[in-house]
């Protein structure tokens, strides 16, 4: 490690410590530097740093602005976290991120140019400048941690295929080249890591801040007001004076019912407009049909509350967002879409939605009574907060994540089994499995996911978990 990586750690370090003695009485204010955006600078001045050095010794110098202009796009939005407070309005966010989305167009620009030297420097790069697009996401739009660790994979991808080229090579162009794949890596590993700590589900905002659209870097807007004191609390009213009681009249059940006859001609008391009860009123003389006490309701529907937005399909970019469909009959989700893309279903209910290409990787967020016909995808199938949703899979998915789901349904149809999906499940009721029989004339094994387990522990610290048998 050089001399300016270690001492760009050590201020880290530095900060950290003296946030630690604020918060414990040791003196400071309460607009000192959050802990993530020290960590952030630092991530820059080591490891994005190292990179744009290895940068010129690969002819890919053209990568040095866009990563610096990207990073230091998302370190101000950082810092503007700590002084403002939560947009009311995503566009707000957007456009702040204004040089980052510039970044990640034009290195998708540079990744169409062939370049026999950078080609696949270039689309590695490209893969994973589309992860620091983490910063807009945030439930059901998308999970920070699950967005950038896709993306590293998809830069591995890449990556991959030059270490393998370099293979071939000898002297300080091997080296080199086998530098640049580190350097990447360890890039997308440091903003895993820092995701991870911080802001797996999203940004954290101040809530006395000012507005995002008034924050200007190194500028911070002024602090919301102050919030007023509460109003003195108004006097009570006097208590009313309770009527004084008056003096029960003698006569006992007689006298009672005297005086609601006398009030129902046109007194004040519960009896005034009584009506006289005739024959035809009598449940006695009714016919037996129309005198059953039996009460027949008609079946109601499960309420699923419509989506106050309208429905659209996005490219957000490595995602397209499929949001907000409710009671179509069929969706088809846009062929433009590719296997170097994610798709992110949220918020549809009462509706089929057909996934026709092969993706990347699928997420269905917060959806309801929905049904998803899945081509293949090269990753994993996600259902998070869903209920009542069945997933048909008709090409092979390596693996299905489960979480916070109710009523989940996996159809595993004959051209998905090879090889079968692996399964991971947490927090789930009432969710099956269904695969083909063994023939075309046997019916098709219906498997329940479990939903309780029991755990045997021994004195030696030792246990074991296995899903409880009923019967």
């Amino acid at each position: 490690m050089d001399s300016n990586a270690l001492l760009a750690r050590l201020e880290s370090v530095t900060a950290r410590l003296e946030a630690v003695a604020r918060k414990q009485g040791g003196g400071g204010d309460d607009d000192e530097v959050p802990p993530y955006v020290t960590d952030w600078q630092t991530m820059m001045n080591t490891d994005v740093a190292e990179f744009n050095a290895i940068c010129e010794k690969v002819a890919c110098k053209h990568l040095t602005p866009l990563v610096n202009k990207a990073y230091q796009n998302v370190a101000d939005l950082l810092a503007a976290t700590a002084a403002c407070k939560k947009p009311k309005n995503q566009k707000d966010v957007i456009d702040f991120l204004k040089p980052a989305v510039d970044v990640i167009k034009d290195a998708e620009q540079v990744k169409r140019k062939r370049s026999k030297k950078a080609d696949k420097h270039n689309a590695a790069f490209y893969e994973s400048i589309v992860g620091i697009s983490w910063v807009s996401m945030s439930p059901p739009y998308g999970l920070p941690l699950e967005h950038i660790k896709a993306q590293a994979d998809a830069a591995q991808f890449h990556l991959n295929k030059i270490l393998k080229t370099a293979k071939d090579l000898s002297g300080d162009e091997k080296t080199n080249q086998q530098a640049f794949c580190k350097s990447l890596k360890k890039c997308m590993e440091a903003q895993v890591g820092f995701v991870k700590n911080y802001f797996k589900t999203g940004l954290s905002w101040n809530p006395k801040g000012g507005e995002l659209s008034e924050y200007s870097p190194g500028n911070a807007p002024a602090a919301a007001a102050k919030a007023a004191a509460p109003a003195p609390a108004a006097e009570p009213a006097p208590a009313k004076k309770a009527p004084a009681k008056k003096k029960a009249a003698g006569g006992g059940a007689a006298a009672i019912f005297g005086e609601l006859k006398k009030k129902a001609a046109g007194g004040d008391s519960a009896a005034t407009g009584m009506k006289k009860v005739t024959r035809d009123m009598k449940n006695k003389y009714k016919d037996p049909k129309e005198r059953s006490g039996k009460v027949v309701m008609k079946a109601k529907k499960a309420a699923v509350k419509k989506p106050s937005k309208p429905p659209s399909q996005t490219n957000r970019g490595g995602s397209w967002m499929i949001e907000n469909y409710y009671e179509p009959e069929v969706v088809e989700v846009t062929d433009k879409i590719t296997t170097k893309q994610n798709a992110y279903i949220a918020n549809c209910s009462n509706c089929t939605l057909v996934v026709k290409q092969k993706v990347k990787a699928i997420t269905i967020d917060s959806c309801q009574k929905a049904r998803v016909f899945i081509n293949g995808v090269l990753a994993t199938v996600e259902l998070v907060n869903c209920k009542s949703v069945t997933v048909v899979l008709q090409k092979a998915v390596p693996a299905i994540q489960l979480d916070k789901c109710s009523s989940p349904r996996i159809i595993v149809t004959k051209d998905a089994v090879s090889p079968l999906p692996k399964i991971i499940s947490s927090n789930i009721t009432a969710g099956n499995i269904e695969i083909p029989g063994k023939t075309d004339n046997d019916d098709p094994v219906e498997i329940p996911l479990p939903e309780q387990f029991e755990t045997k522990i021994d004195l030696t610290g030792n246990s074991s978990t296995a899903p409880v048998e009923h019967g």
